[in-house]
């Protein structure tokens, strides 16, 4: 039974609960966890993806134009593999989205229905770092988004008010096989451009701190099963620290309590294998690029001049976080997996009967089996952040011996 006074205890931080991620698919299309979702806002997220695909090949024609000019064609190809890997997440997680419902609503009801003071404790902690990570992506990129968005408007304010004519330089430089410099349809094209970066910005939060955010709560998940076995002993041994053998009542207790708590372990093992299969596209994919994006990005911020430079340090921190991410989350996945070994190693099995012996060994040797994110090529794990870092570097120490 649990003290009335626990069950009464306020969890304040249940408002962070995937807040940030929420706002952000809701933008996009849809809530993956939300309970029949309608057909139209699926469409919608699946609409917005193409449309940031379909500007985006506009974008990749104005590369091919402008490649003799190493400086416009970096600038032009940098957030158009931003946005064609975002798109591609979107449209993963949309394809994987009943299996993504699942894991929502187990952790859901987890978070919800737990009323003892240390779970509410690392739910608590869970919450929050989800939020913040997902809070500060979303600040990263909307404000490149904004940059990339202002910089025309202001150069063309400044031709007006000096009355040059107009550059009709786009927020995100394309190339179409007609003329758009006749009004209105350059203000549409402008408009349909800006809205391909809004829905790139809020796509990233999304789908990168979606991941984040269920990889912090499982982690939580492992860490309260941990918990579970410290208290299962402690309630036994009390202030009688010094007993040689529990008796069978004790045991049964115990073997019952242990009994559970592998029923819940296994539960959440399963779990894990079901977002690994919705999320490890998603982290292929991004790995494959982001050691791309970020030289590209580098070497921006080296050859361009003025307000560039601005946008494309901006462009290095949001590529930099957004791998961060990635790594940090399945690293917290792994160290929490792991954790239990620990804590079942510590059990006094020796004081306990053979059943409970059997039971902690299980949980031992599934304890040593590390759950990660793997991908056939990576793993979500800082050494792989490391690994993208050094990558990078040694990408523009080699282009920039050429330049």
């Amino acid at each position: 039974m649990i003290p009335r006074k626990l069950q009464n205890i306020p969890f304040e931080d249940t408002k962070y609960f995937f807040r940030v991620q929420q706002v952000g698919w809701k933008i996009v299309g849809f809530w993956p966890g939300m309970d029949n979702a309608p057909t139209r806002r699926i469409a919608l997220a699946i609409a917005n993806s193409i449309h940031i695909l379909v500007y985006g090949c506009f974008q990749l024609l104005y590369c091919y134009e402008r490649s003799d000019d190493l400086v416009i064609f970096l600038d032009a190809l940098s957030p158009v593999l931003t946005q064609a890997t975002t798109a591609m997440k979107v449209l993963t997680l949309v394809a994987m989205r009943k299996d993504l419902k699942w894991v929502l609503d187990h952790l859901k009801q987890s978070f919800f229905n737990d009323k003892s003071r240390e779970g509410i404790k690392i739910h608590r902690r869970a919450s929050i770092i989800s939020f913040t990570f997902g809070l500060t992506l979303a600040i990263l990129a909307n404000l490149t988004n904004m940059f990339f968005c202002l910089l025309p408007t202001i150069k063309d304010s400044y031709r007006l008010l000096m009355g040059i004519e107009r550059s009709y330089d786009l927020p995100f430089k394309a190339v179409f096989p007609f003329n758009i410099f006749w009004s209105p349809l350059f203000e549409f094209i402008y408009v349909t451009s800006l809205y391909s970066g809004i829905m790139t910005a809020s796509s990233i939060y999304s789908t990168d701190g979606l991941f984040l955010a269920l990889c912090a709560h499982i982690s939580s998940e492992f860490k309260i099963i941990g918990s579970r076995i410290s208290t299962t002993i402690e309630e036994e041994i009390g202030s009688h620290e010094s007993i040689e053998k529990f008796s069978k009542e004790q045991n049964d207790r115990m073997y019952k309590k242990l009994t559970a708590i592998v029923a819940d372990h296994s539960a959440i093992i399963d779990v894990c294998k079901i977002m690994s299969r919705c999320l490890s596209p998603n982290v292929l994919i991004h790995y494959f690029t982001s050691a791309v994006i970020m030289c590209l990005s580098c070497l921006m911020v080296l050859l361009s001049e003025g307000v560039a430079k601005i946008i494309f340090v901006n462009y290095i921190v949001a590529a930099t976080v957004q791998v961060f991410v990635y790594s940090i989350g399945g690293n917290m996945l792994a160290d929490a997996s792991t954790g239990i070994y620990f804590t079942a190693y510590d059990f006094p099995w020796y004081k306990c009967d053979e059943r409970i012996r059997k039971t902690i060994q299980m949980i031992i040797i599934r304890g040593q089996r590390k759950t990660a994110i793997d991908t056939p090529f990576f793993q979500a794990s800082l050494e792989t952040f490391s690994m993208i870092v050094r990558t990078a570097g040694s990408y523009i120490a080699l282009i920039n011996n050429f330049l």
